[in-house]
């Protein structure tokens, strides 16, 4: 675009068009204009998943000193005497994480076994906590809901106020709601500049 050509664009919010008019641009020249739009793929997406201990078989480095019906029997020999210990392991993982988020979230507290149960199945041991326990906890969701905002309403009646708008009486001042006939009319005759 040249210096001396200028754009003007107005759009309409009934029509939703957009009206240019320019010095020495024709319609053919008009640019484009592209709007791209942030779009997340669900394919994208990553899975949350929780941090265990893995059993992943460490490279051979040697393969020369051992013969491979050797290894597999000293790798059963092995895994049968790691295995309890592994286990007891894990098992102490995922009760530290349970009473964590537990207290986090004492709402899930009746559910502790079951979500432990969870835990230590294969097909649940990478999923985390918090969606254990929205799995576990699902048919009780609502009135879990209903708890928390029954708890939020009697907080908010706790903390308002009484709704009282009289302004309260100051040190010294008196009271002249509840003061006798004899001490109004004394007052007023005072603030009007009359002697009694």
């Amino acid at each position: 675009m040249n210096e001396n050509e200028t754009i003007d664009e107005t759009t309409t919010p009934e029509t939703e068009e957009t009206t240019e008019t320019t010095e020495t641009q024709t319609e053919e020249e008009t640019p484009e204009v592209e709007v791209e739009e942030e779009v997340e793929e669900v394919g994208d997406a990553e899975p949350e998943t929780r941090n265990t201990t893995s059993t992943k078989k460490e490279t051979k480095e040697d393969d020369d000193d051992v013969d491979p019906d050797d290894e597999k029997v000293i790798n059963n020999i092995v895994n049968k005497a790691v295995n309890p210990i592994r286990e007891q392991l894990q098992t102490q993982l995922d009760q530290a994480e349970i009473s964590n988020f537990i207290t986090g979230n004492p709402e899930y507290a009746k559910y502790t076994k079951q979500i432990g149960t969870y835990m230590k199945h294969e097909a649940y041991r990478n999923i985390p906590i918090q969606n254990i326990a929205a799995i576990v906890s699902a048919k009780d969701m609502q009135k879990l809901g209903a708890k928390k905002e029954r708890d939020a309403q009697a907080k908010v009646a706790e903390t308002k106020g009484a709704g009282n708008n009289t302004r309260a009486i100051e040190a010294g001042a008196k009271d002249w709601g509840s003061a006798s006939k004899e001490d109004y009319q004394a007052h007023l005759a005072k603030v009007m500049g009359q002697t009694v």
